[in-house]
């Protein structure tokens, strides 16, 4: 049996540029869904709905998905008006990536309330879908939070 040196190297160079191109992908996921969670505390709402692709959705329980940004943006603009996010994390425990598509699944924890009045901590699971789009941005295609049950 005779070895392709040439051929083993310039494979394995094209595998761990893959690698680290993959690596580097999982990386801007995490930080995509990190910064969507900071505008969730800070705003503004353009913010957080320009994270999502144009029909992008965002989907909780008990509610019809909100669809593109300006369904997003409609539904929290009176919601940043009437309540104060004082924190919300977002941490990955998995990314899968799948060419210009990625999957995140993780926890999150947030704490809000009325303005003026008491704030409450809630938690849970979500999960997103993302897909790099021709600027080679990743954004949110679709996004399920799963709130935690109350005293949980």
């Amino acid at each position: 049996m005779r070895l392709n040196v040439a051929g083993l190297v310039v494979g394995l160079m094209t595998l761990s540029g893959t690698r680290a191109m993959a690596q580097s992908d999982s990386a801007r996921v995490v930080a995509r869904m990190q910064s969507y969670a900071g505008f969730l505390k800070t705003g503004p709402v353009d913010s957080v709905a320009g994270s999502f692709a144009s029909d992008g959705r965002l989907i909780s329980p008990g509610m019809d998905p909100l669809i593109g940004p300006a369904g997003i943006r409609g539904f929290l603009t009176p919601l940043v008006a009437a309540f104060n996010v004082e924190s919300c994390t977002m941490t990955a425990e998995r990314v899968e990536l799948y060419g210009s598509a990625a999957y995140e699944w993780g926890d999150y924890t947030q704490r809000a309330g009325p303005k003026g009045g008491q704030a409450a901590d809630y938690h849970g699971r979500f999960v997103a879908e993302l897909k790099r789009e021709a600027d080679g941005q990743w954004r949110i295609e679709r996004l399920f939070m799963q709130p935690a049950p109350p005293g949980s």
